[in-house]
């Protein structure tokens, strides 16, 4: 009687023991998902800011130098 009591307390522990391990299992999962969706999102935002910036430097190169730039750039090159 003793015996059939362990057993049965033995497989009590086991499938909760398995349920737990479960449990972690998708803790771990939904944990894992969640800093890949924040890596994803900063992402996006540096992706968005970088094309911004490449699209400002593309609009400069279409605009006429202005000549104070021009001269500008001149004298930090001499200044060297």
């Amino acid at each position: 009687m003793k015996s059939q009591q362990n057993q049965q307390n033995r497989n009590y522990l086991i499938k909760h023991l398995q349920l737990i391990k479960e449990q972690i299992k998708w803790m771990i999962l939904f944990s894992t998902m969640q800093h890949l969706k924040e890596i994803k999102n900063q992402y996006n935002i540096y992706y968005k800011k970088e094309h911004h910036l490449i699209e400002k430097i593309r609009q400069r190169n279409l605009m006429p130098i202005d000549v104070t730039d021009d001269q500008e750039i001149k004298l930090m090159l001499e200044s060297k």
